[in-house]
């Protein structure tokens, strides 16, 4: 005869399952918070200018198994080329970056742009919010196209 299985064991078993399910959404991100040996970033060229950031802070003010909200201060720069001497502005500026598989987005003052990660890559306005967004979000500098791909991004406006 079969013993029966307690329902306890049953509902911590299934809790334990919960959890580890969790800890893989949560992880989904890579959040950048090294910030001591980043060099300056390009965000993007545009006729004969070149816009640049580098961190002065990071900061989670929320995580979830579905997203992070991260608040990070930047000095914002521009050259005239890629190899050009950059100029750094005086004062960083604060942006805000939605970590999230469905509604990835980049704010800066009162504009907010969401993103449209895919394998395709983003339209040219928005290359300089996808380079932080990957970042930030995943630790990953290099082509927003080849970084939807790698994380998982498919996102069609």
């Amino acid at each position: 005869m079969k013993k029966p299985i307690p329902l306890l064991l049953i509902l911590a078993s299934f809790l334990i399952s919960l959890s580890v399910v969790a800890k893989a959404e949560a992880s989904e991100f890579n959040i950048l918070t090294n910030i001591k040996k980043i060099p300056p970033s390009l965000g993007s060229c545009h006729m004969d200018s070149c816009s640049w950031s580098k961190p002065i802070s990071v900061h989670a003010v929320q995580k979830s198994s579905e997203q992070a909200v991260l608040e990070v201060n930047l000095l914002g720069g521009e050259s005239a080329n890629e190899n050009g001497k950059i100029k750094w502005n005086e004062k960083p500026h604060k942006i805000t970056i939605v970590c999230s598989s469905q509604h990835p987005s980049v704010s800066i003052d009162d504009q907010t742009d969401e993103l449209a990660l895919n394998p395709d890559g983003v339209a040219g306005v928005f290359t300089s919010g996808a380079n932080l967004y990957f970042q930030y979000c995943h630790s990953y500098t290099g082509d927003d196209g080849e970084a939807s791909k790698k994380f998982g991004y498919n996102i069609r406006e």
